[in-house]
């Protein structure tokens, strides 16, 4: 038997689903009126029986007075009846809400569950000299089955000394019950499901316990201004996964009903996952829609296929994440760090991406049109195939960007905008006025069609740009050479001498 088959009076009476009273609303007024015509039919035929008994000609007989008298006594306990439903019902309601009460604090206690475990470690003692010869006896504690490593330039006390090593000791410590944590967990989700009321507080719940549960980092992250070679090995290795618990804990999140969504909507609410960190991580939940996640450290997450519309990521910190396939229309990521981030194919249609960080970032295919790119650096960044229509990159800096094939229209904003050693090929851009006056900064080739229509022959014709198309050819020693990359390198590392090639010959 299903679970609707057996919930409440719907399952009883046979009907597959239970009654959902959001919808075809104008039905209860209707019913109401009804019963409310049934009840004066009644009250009337009954205030005429009662005429009829005093008022008229026939004499009463015993069985027609036994009838008056049932219907004076109804009429009478009537309203008390009502009131005595109406009372039971509030009792009803105020239990059940007692007892969703009752299994909330439960849960939230489970939340907190630890368990003893014992482990075997013992003391070791070292020696630290300092510049001015004082020498300072530290203590530091080895756990059986471990590595350990004296600190660096300690002088190791017990083992230089000739004193004896500590005896292994039992040690008792504390750590998440996990067990117990999930059942909690799916406590909560269970009475989200069975009381709209308290959805959003089981929202909040779960959501602060990701907070102060999540981001568990054993992997050091480079120090000072690392190279991105330097962050894409950090990036590589060492990825940890979500402990258990929390993992749970986002899939009851991503699985919440479209009804759940829909409350959420209607009362203003997204996810406060603000300030949570998760750098590192593959992320198990894919649905962030409308996720406040402001000032998170997402470093190096995978967000591979994720809903991000109008999730808030406002200050967030997603260099080097993998955003790619990524939904985020209307997403808010002002001052978002998304450099060297992977937004590949992702779609950030009128996103808010003002003044965030996408050096080196790549953005090639991505759905870029109407978004805020106001005051972006973009800087080393591959837009190649992007589609900008309508984008504004006012005060944007695109510095040695690569805008081959981009997608650009004449209401694309690049006011203000630096574009110095960007790169334009297989493009047309005749209806695109305001590109003409940054050309002078940028590198192109014989692929690309300038504003009006011009083409290589044309007066407009920046003067460094070679006249025909620079494409891959092969070398002499059967690899292939990308003539445009070269060209482009080569026109960036000294601008002033450069000389654009001589178109090869035909034939």
């Amino acid at each position: 038997m299903s679970e609707n088959d057996k919930r409440g009076l719907a399952g009883w009476l046979g009907l597959r689903e239970p009654f959902d009273y959001s919808k075809a609303r104008w039905l209860g007024p209707v019913a109401s009126v009804l019963l409310l015509l049934l009840f004066i039919l009644a009250i009337a035929s009954a205030v005429k029986m009662l005429g009829s008994a005093v008022f008229g000609s026939a004499s009463l007989t015993p069985g027609s007075s036994l009838g008056v008298g049932a219907v004076t006594v109804a009429l009478i306990g009537a309203p008390f009846v009502i009131w005595r439903s109406v009372v039971a019902q509030k009792s009803v309601d105020v239990q059940e809400q007692g007892q969703i009460t009752d299994r909330i604090n439960k849960a939230v206690e489970g939340l907190g569950a630890v368990k003893e475990v014992n482990r075997l470690g013992r003391n070791r003692h070292y020696v630290i000299q300092h510049e001015t010869g004082t020498k300072l006896r530290e203590t530091d504690f080895e756990w059986r089955g471990e590595p350990f490593a004296w600190p660096e330039g300690s002088l190791v006390a017990s083992d230089i000394s000739g004193q004896q090593l500590e005896e292994w000791k039992h040690v008792s410590l504390t750590e998440p019950n996990i067990e117990v944590r999930i059942g909690a967990i799916y406590a909560l989700e269970r009475i989200s499901q069975d009381s709209a009321r308290d959805h959003i507080q089981i929202m909040e719940i779960l959501c602060a316990y990701i907070r102060q549960n999540a981001g568990r980092e054993d992997v050091p992250l480079p120090e000072g201004e690392p190279t991105p070679e330097e962050w894409q090995e950090w990036a590589r290795t060492g990825r940890e996964y979500l402990r258990l618990d929390v993992d749970v804990a986002l899939k009851v999140i991503e699985r919440r009903g479209e009804d759940r969504k829909r409350l959420e909507r209607d009362k203003g609410y997204c996810l406060g996952l603000e300030r949570v960190s998760l750098r590192k991580t593959i992320l198990s939940w894919r649905d962030l829609t409308g996720a406040d996640l402001r000032n998170a450290d997402l470093r190096g997450a995978d967000f591979v296929g994720a809903r991000l519309e109008k999730a808030n990521l406002a200050g967030a910190n997603l260099q080097w994440a993998n955003l790619e396939k990524v939904e985020s229309r209307c997403a808010q990521l002002g001052r978002a760090k998304l450099r060297g981030a992977n937004l590949g194919e992702a779609e950030f249609q009128f996103a808010n991406l003002s003044r965030s960080e996408l050096q080196g970032a790549f953005l090639g295919n991505g759905d870029f049109q109407g978004a805020d790119l106001s005051a972006a650096d973009l800087e080393a960044s591959d837009l190649r195939c992007a589609n900008l229509e309508g984008a504004t990159l006012m005060l944007a800096s695109l510095k040695d960007a690569h805008l081959g094939k981009a997608r650009l229209d004449a209401a694309t904003d690049f006011t203000f905008a630096f574009l110095g050693g960007a790169a334009l090929n297989f493009a047309d851009y005749t209806e695109v006025p305001q590109l003409f006056e940054h050309l002078s900064d940028m590198f192109g080739d014989g692929s690309v069609k300038l504003p009006g229509g011009h083409g290589p022959q044309h007066e407009s014709w920046p003067a460094h740009w070679p006249r025909f198309e620079l494409g891959v050819k092969p070398s002499t020693v059967g690899q292939f050479v990308n003539c445009y990359e070269k060209e482009w390198r080569k026109w960036q590392a000294d601008p002033e001498t450069y000389v654009p090639p001589e178109a090869p010959e035909e034939g």
